[in-house]
């Protein structure tokens, strides 16, 4: 099958419980999670799974309420060719061919999305898997200002990494991708229960509202308050990290992100009971890895918010 042209950006999220669209203005606050299904710019393009840019068995229609259709897992031989300078993150790490790039990843993905543009690229290595960063090249000040936490940052990935593969459930690709996309883009999906897009397989899709733009330098602004911590400066900058992505209650929760990789993607339940068992099991994966609770659905953005 070959196809040309682009994606029609409006069709995608067909049953949302809540359309921005049509909804009450006493609900207009769920903007605040962006109104763009997608993205597909001169200078970047995102292509979420939700779009159906990659066919998908069945209608459009349930395609996110498990209840009505499991998920379907698929082994995944993708070619994927940008401009020149680009750098593209799907599921898994890229390989590089002759005209571009090959995401090819060795166990099967329930969905696939692509992020490309012109990124500054950094990476380290925690427990065997590539930690990847693909930030806009202006928004690097919260990256520099975190450099001399990377040790501690990357002990507490080493214990998500290393709890989960001790509890059977290893991260399942060679490399975790943390890419930086608009603040528009959707960050909830459909069906009833509007869960985060922010945590495609083997990717964490970051607003630019968030880590990359944030002023993390007030709460540190007097490190002399941190020297007598145990860890010093490091570790209380890491530890502030982690508790700012643990109160991203717009879907962007990379604990809980992540370890969708290791679970929901992996298998899943089916039956008119699926949406409750995948909820009880992803929170009982999350108090095992990480520890504490986390909730997001687009609904706390209702007009009770």
């Amino acid at each position: 099958m070959r196809a040309r042209g682009r994606p029609d950006l409006r069709f995608a999220y067909l049953d949302s419980a809540i359309d921005y669209n049509t909804g009450e203005w006493q609900d207009a606050q769920i903007v605040m999670l962006g109104n763009l299904n997608g993205s597909v710019e001169r200078n970047h393009v995102a292509l979420p799974a939700s779009l159906a840019w990659l066919p998908r068995p069945g209608a459009s229609v349930g395609a996110d309420d498990v209840r009505q259709r499991s998920r379907d897992f698929f082994e995944l031989d993708l070619d994927v060719r940008a401009p020149s300078g680009w750098t593209v993150a799907g599921p898994g790490m890229a390989e590089p061919t002759g005209e571009g790039q090959r995401f090819a990843p060795t166990r099967p993905v329930p969905e696939v999305m692509l992020v490309a543009g012109r990124f500054d690229r950094r990476t380290t290595h925690v427990e065997g898997v590539e930690v990847e960063v693909l930030f806009h090249p202006n928004h690097l000040r919260n990256l520099d200002f975190f450099a001399d936490a990377q040790a501690e940052i990357e002990k507490i990935a080493a214990d998500r990494f290393a709890t989960a593969r001790e509890l059977g459930m290893p991260y399942p690709y060679r490399q975790f991708s943390l890419v930086e996309v608009p603040w528009t883009l959707r960050s909830y999906g459909g069906g009833w229960r509007m869960d985060t897009e922010r945590a495609p397989p083997g990717m964490m899709l970051i607003s630019e509202s968030s880590l990359p733009t944030a002023r993390f330098e007030f709460r540190f602004r007097n490190p002399e308050r941190f020297e007598d911590e145990e860890g010093g400066l490091p570790r209380a900058k890491a530890n502030g990290l982690q508790q700012f992505f643990r109160l991203d209650y717009s879907g962007g929760n990379l604990e809980a992100g992540s370890i969708r990789n290791v679970f929901l993607y992996q298998t899943g339940a089916r039956g008119p009971e699926a949406l409750a068992l995948e909820a009880l099991f992803h929170n009982l994966v999350y108090q095992l890895v990480n520890g504490g609770e986390t909730y997001f659905s687009a609904h706390l953005f209702d007009r009770e918010f």
